[in-house]
């Protein structure tokens, strides 16, 4: 968010939040009551309004003066890959990877995926680490698959 162009346009960081939550997350509107149940009532835009980065610049804020803004002009937009979830372990982020390995013994497939990432996945070692579950470090044969996990850090 450039807070600049924000301010420019007699607007708040939160009301991009806003837009950005409804629009793409969605936001409970109302309350529906059927029994002992609740159940939220979410308004989001329709997914052809916000199935792609330019789609999601094109949405419009409206000033405090009725002025309309696309969210371009107080925003970068763009598309990129990583963990949507950024979870952290003794105050470091971490990547828990798992996997349910199904016609082959776990065993041996540790010992191929552990030699393909260091083979052809780069990355530094003294900023990052593959920690594998306990079970897995000594496992020479089959071993259940709810135990195959994976931490980068």
């Amino acid at each position: 968010m450039n807070r600049d162009a924000i301010a420019r346009y007699g607007l708040n960081v939160s009301d991009v939040n806003d837009l950005i939550e409804i629009a793409i997350g969605g936001r409970a509107i109302a309350q529906f009551y059927q029994g002992d149940r609740v159940y939220d009532i979410t308004c989001k835009y329709r997914e052809d309004a916000r199935d792609t980065p330019e789609k999601i610049a094109r949405l419009m804020l409206t000033s405090a003066t009725g002025a309309k803004i696309p969210l371009s002009q107080v925003a970068d937009i763009r598309l990129s890959t990583g963990e949507s979830t950024i979870t952290r372990e003794m105050n470091k982020r971490h990547l828990t990877v798992k996997l349910n390995l199904r016609g082959r013994d776990l065993g041996s497939f540790l010992k191929e995926a552990q030699a393909t990432i260091e083979k052809n996945v780069p990355y530094d070692h003294n900023l990052y680490r593959i920690e594998w579950g306990d079970s897995l470090k000594t496992s020479t044969g089959p071993i259940p698959a709810w135990l195959s996990s994976c931490r980068w850090r």
